[in-house]
């Protein structure tokens, strides 16, 4: 897998087929190893059941000219889509080699001037350096959004929390529609739109826009939010969210130890009333 890659949607496929042949489930829940509750799993399971709804997916309509972040999109004008969201999106992407004499290209082309200028002379190329080492930098092809009026394109977190009947509308809608897979496959961090734009555009079911997820994103140029420690406890006291990311134990193990603490005696957002009542 690869982070910004179709491989990360393809796992997440194969996940959903798994959970579907192999267990009874009520609800599939899409974790990282740096999430962690903040509601006793008890009551998330108790919130699950009780709220009527099909699934818990954060995601914005990119046509819709608004902030579909966190905080990386950039609405240049009020109503036009985001510039980010349209070079990831309607562009079919490939890597450049890495090869002999051709790496040396790859690097230089995707250096943050070469690549900004590129982007911002012409509309039907567009240069992706990696935000990440190790990774290549992609090269665009314009193509378009080829799905119609009729199929707004959704943004939103990879993270969710899906009923069994959205997984299998996932899974009944991945088989019946390679043309959606296919374009898909060559954007750029298909994650966050891939099972947004599918479930958000079925009105036969009824999702959540919260996807229950506490996040803090304070740099607005980082592929991945904060690192949560121990002073972010009093930002996690929110009864609407089910889990928080990202920790790190290397980073700070206090916090989760501190967690553990506070879920041992009810959900952290009572925790915090009891101990500003008292």
């Amino acid at each position: 897998m690869a982070w910004g890659d179709f491989s990360l949607v393809r796992v997440t496929l194969r996940l959903m087929a798994l959970a579907v042949d192999t267990t009874d489930f009520d609800w599939f829940v899409l974790l990282s190893g740096q999430d962690y509750p903040i509601q006793p799993l008890a009551r998330i399971e108790t919130a699950l059941r009780s709220e009527g709804v099909h699934g818990y997916i954060s995601g914005v309509a990119v046509e819709e000219g608004v902030p579909c972040g966190p905080v990386e999109c950039v609405v240049q004008r009020p109503g036009e889509p985001c510039a980010e969201c349209v070079t990831r999106y309607t562009f079919s992407y490939y890597a450049l080699p890495w090869m002999p004499g051709i790496g040396r290209i790859a690097r230089c082309v995707g250096s943050s001037r070469i690549d900004r200028w590129i982007n911002a002379h012409q509309p039907y190329v567009r240069v992706r350096p990696s935000f990440q080492r190790g990774l290549p930098t992609r090269l665009g092809f314009r193509t378009g959004w080829p799905f119609g009026p009729t199929m707004r394109l959704y943004k939103g977190s990879q993270w969710f929390s899906l009923h069994r009947d959205a997984v299998r509308y996932v899974l009944d809608f991945v088989r019946h529609n390679p043309g959606y897979v296919r374009h898909f496959r060559r954007t750029s961090i298909p994650d966050e739109a891939f099972f947004q734009t599918m479930l958000l555009n079925q009105p036969k079911l009824r999702m959540s826009r919260n996807n229950m997820r506490f996040v803090s994103w304070t740099d607005p140029w980082s592929p991945h939010p904060d690192i949560l420690v121990l002073e972010d406890l009093p930002r996690l006291l929110q009864p609407q969210c089910h889990f928080a990311r990202r920790f790190y134990v290397r980073t700070d193990a206090a916090i989760l130890e501190r967690l553990d603490e506070v879920l041992s005696k009810g959900s952290v957002a009572e925790h915090h009333h009891l101990t500003h009542t008292a």
